[in-house]
């Protein structure tokens, strides 16, 4: 046992002082401009109206000028880079597909220039439009990864995450995350409050009622009351510690049904799990402003960095 508890590095060496080597590595990871890391998000626009999103809905597109911009921007950063990795954000970037079609193109090729490798690149997506034949084509733009949001069973997630014109999404997003699923890698998050804990780990058990379950991974994410776009939802949120009490209280009623997932705490610094602590990465909003930070994009220029 404390074999064990030594190899997993929650016993260390009185000589090892652990405190300075997390700040050593905090420190090498942010020096650290080997990888181009990228967030993009083409539009703030959503053909969603989820009644806990923190972002500030705009119609406003990425232009042509603003997509030349960017790629001219990776192909001076990627002289110096050996890695790029990419994410696509939003807004819902899949409403928006001949931006991303151009810009993860041109980004692609610019990697091939500079003999540059490419990470497999991800979409965070409401799902809606994810069906078999975007998957694919997702997939040849080396987008192999997609997180997917399910709240809860059909009346609370449809309550929750409902189309622009009131009318739930639900069904239609089983179906996708059905078809895409043999196709790419699916992360399903279930976003909990203290409207929907009681309910958070049905999406488990409907999901693999669909035989889905067994092809993706699902983990549960907390509800932040971030900037004034949804301040109002302060009174739903729980606190770090309730989210995870909870969090256990759930992994073990789904221990109970024999369906085994964890979420283990693991020890991070800078750079390894936020790329706004760490040198190039950045988010790139469809005006072409720059920001450290996802949650900063719906500020504008008030926080962007270039």
């Amino acid at each position: 046992f404390v074999s064990c508890l030594k190899e997993g590095g929650f016993l260390i060496p009185d000589q090892v002082d652990q405190a300075a080597t997390l700040q050593d590595t905090a420190k090498r990871l942010r020096r650290m401009g080997s990888i181009l890391g990228l967030t993009v998000a083409p539009t703030m626009a959503c053909n969603f109206r989820c009644d806990y999103c923190f972002e500030a809905r705009s119609g406003i597109r990425m232009s042509g000028a603003t997509q030349d911009a960017l790629l001219a921007f990776c192909d001076n950063y990627l002289q110096r880079a050996e890695v790029l990795r990419v994410w696509w954000f939003g807004g819902e970037p899949t409403i928006c597909m001949p931006v991303l079609d151009r810009v993860q193109t041109g980004l692609l090729e610019l990697a091939a220039k500079h003999n540059a490798e490419v990470e497999p690149g991800e979409i965070i997506t409401n799902g809606y439009l994810l069906d078999a034949k975007m998957a694919r084509h997702l997939l040849e733009l080396q987008i192999s990864k997609a997180q997917v949001t399910v709240d809860g069973p059909e009346a609370i997630h449809d309550r929750r995450r409902k189309l622009a014109n009131g009318k739930g999404t639900f069904q239609r997003i089983l179906d996708n995350l059905s078809e895409a699923a043999d196709i790419m890698e699916i992360n399903v998050r279930v976003n909990i409050d203290k409207e929907n804990v009681d309910s958070a780990f049905e999406v488990v058990e409907i999901l693999q009622r669909r035989g889905v379950l067994s092809k993706i991974k699902v983990h549960f994410g907390q509800v932040l009351s971030v900037g004034s776009a949804c301040a109002n939802l302060r009174d739903r949120c729980f606190t770090d510690m309730d989210f995870s009490r909870v969090r256990v209280q759930i992994y073990n009623k789904l221990h109970e049904m024999g369906i085994y997932i964890y979420q283990y705490p693991t020890v991070r610094v800078a750079g390894a799990s936020c790329g706004a602590l760490a040198e190039g990465y950045y988010v790139v909003g469809p005006d072409g402003h720059m920001y450290r930070c996802w949650e900063d994009i719906s500020l504008g220029a008030e926080k962007a960095i270039g």
